[in-house]
């Protein structure tokens, strides 16, 4: 947070427009990058409203393109989607098209985490085509990261982990820290139910390159990632609570919603919930416009219905949260269909089946849940040959 005071020192004594409209967005970028989103939307507004007033349309556009990302980091992804696409149209006919370029590449992160994936692909191709021929690489890089994971959230996986890993080269190359590890943590994502466990690694690797560089919102986007990512591989839940743990002592509101969900699942499965944690995250999950925190609201109403024994509430609230979410819905509907067999709920099971069916995923894990549940279904109801084919 050095650099944030020492901008917001400049800041104070800095009455230059142009230079002022600078600092404003420097200001943002580096209190993002510390985790602290009031302050960095703040100070982003400002830069946008400056530049604007200066008449710089291309500037405008790169002001208003970084504040759409600090907005999906600060979990109000809906509010980023809506800026941005009001920003493009705003572009007259002799707008530089790297500036559109810039906002349609952020633009692209925002359906990406609202679960529009086939939009998307769609508007991180239209960056590129501007991007791309002119060597924009920051462009680029942001392009291949979201165009790259909605791939894999629509299960075209080996093609989104191709251009993440393109996106963590290129940022390598180019000295770009900050989205070099949102690359390598979509990269983890992606691969996430194909392999997890070097899901894991890349994020816990990741993480050590966070905190050396001081980055506190991929560090604890990090944390979160690789915390749940040992929960299915059944290991290293105490090294994962722990870094949960330290993470959430200087996390802000939107960074502990994300931080608090992994930590849940795990204590939660050890059937040793904190009362406080639940109810801190229902408290600020409302506070954002992440599909995946709204998922989690309804999940939580599963896992309690689990504990109490109540195996087919817990199932149809696995389902309902599945429904909800962005990019957890393989989770989900993998728990709904073990619950539904646990309970002998055919239905439930079917269900569960059938959304892993339409969710597109072609990861061995999905489709390994997808094909047991074919062969629940079949043993719940009879048909022993086709279960044991299953």
């Amino acid at each position: 947070e050095q650099a944030l005071a020492h901008l917001e020192q400049a800041l104070a004594i800095t009455a230059e427009p142009r230079e002022r409209a600078g600092l404003l967005e420097r200001a943002a970028t580096e209190a993002d990058a510390a985790a602290r989103y009031g302050v960095a939307i703040e100070h982003g507004r400002a830069a946008v409203a400056a530049q604007r007033d200066l008449g710089d349309e291309a500037a405008t556009g790169r002001a208003t393109a970084v504040l759409g990302g600090i907005l999906i980091d600060g979990g109000q992804i809906a509010a980023a989607a809506e800026l941005l696409e009001s920003a493009i149209p705003v572009l007259d006919g002799s707008a530089d098209e790297l500036t559109r370029a810039r906002l349609l590449a952020h633009l692209s992160r925002a359906y990406m985490r609202l679960g529009r994936n086939d939009g998307a692909v769609e508007t991180a191709d239209r960056a590129l085509g501007a991007a791309e021929p002119e060597a924009m690489l920051e462009v680029v890089i942001e392009a291949f990261i979201n165009k790259g994971s909605a791939l894999g959230n629509i299960g075209r996986w080996r093609e989104g982990a191709a251009l993440l890993a393109a996106a963590v080269d290129l940022a390598d190359e180019t000295g770009a820290i900050g989205v070099g590890l949102r690359a390598r943590n979509s990269l983890g994502a992606v691969l996430f139910s194909d392999d997890v466990g070097r899901a894991v690694e890349i994020g816990l690797a990741a993480l050590d390159i966070a905190r050396r560089v001081g980055d506190r919102t991929r560090a604890n986007w990090l944390v979160a990632a690789s915390s749940s990512g040992c929960l299915p591989l059944g290991r290293d839940w105490d090294a994962s609570l722990a870094r949960i743990q330290e993470a959430l002592e200087v996390a802000s509101d939107s960074a502990r919603v994300n931080l608090l969900a992994p930590a849940l699942d795990l204590t939660f499965t050890r059937g040793q919930p904190r009362a406080d944690d639940v109810a801190e995250f229902r408290r600020l999950a409302r506070s954002v416009s992440d599909p995946d925190a709204a998922a989690m609201l309804i999940a939580i109403e599963g896992h309690e219905a689990w504990l109490r024994g109540d195996l087919a509430d817990a199932a149809k609230a696995f389902l309902r949260a599945s429904t909800a979410a962005a990019q957890q819905r393989v989770k989900y509907l993998s728990w709904a269909a073990r619950l539904g067999l646990w309970s002998g709920d055919v239905e439930v099971v079917r269900l569960a089946a059938d959304g892993l069916d339409t969710d597109h995923s072609t990861l061995r894990a999905t489709r390994n849940v997808s094909l047991g549940s074919r062969a629940i279904v079949d043993a719940l109801e009879g048909r022993r040959e086709a279960a044991l084919l299953g």
